[in-house]
């Protein structure tokens, strides 16, 4: 089955670790982190922010906050936003969100695993906010998490 509404940018080789259960978005330890959604951030957002936070606690036995900040945290951080939330219009100014990467369906999502001072930071954005949600399962499934 193919998702063409999907772009997929380094998400195949994700590993996050949390707590000592190494789940499997490139080595980056998220342990101390948080999980950041846009201030402005709608219902649906809030939905998908709080799925990350629930699954991967069942994943790991180690519980993230949500918190919704109007700068980048300074620690480890899983960002779930859209393209026009503030979170993912610092990275895009920042040039590290593409347009390319940008130009997806209307619920198309991109997963992004990156650096930013020196900490790790996986971006979870979606066009609309049903692609942050999408995003979020997809890659909920990469780390191995079943929904049947």
């Amino acid at each position: 089955m193919t998702y063409p509404n999907r772009f997929w940018l380094q998400a195949a080789t994700l590993s996050l670790t949390l707590s000592t259960a190494p789940l499997a978005a490139r080595d980056l330890n998220f342990a101390n982190g948080v999980i950041a959604v846009d201030p402005q951030a709608d219902g649906m957002e809030k939905l998908a922010a709080q799925e990350l936070q629930r699954y991967l606690y069942r994943l790991s036995g180690h519980l993230l906050p949500v918190q919704a900040p109007s700068q980048f945290p300074p620690q480890p951080t899983l960002i779930v936003s859209t393209l026009a939330g503030a979170l993912a219009q610092r990275l895009r100014t920042e040039g590290r969100l593409t347009a390319e990467e940008a130009a997806l369906g209307p619920e198309g999502f991109v997963l992004k695993t990156m650096q930013r001072d020196g900490q790790p930071v996986a971006a979870i954005v979606g066009t609309k906010p049903v692609g942050a949600l999408y995003g979020v399962y997809t890659l909920l499934e990469k780390l191995g998490m079943g929904f049947y």
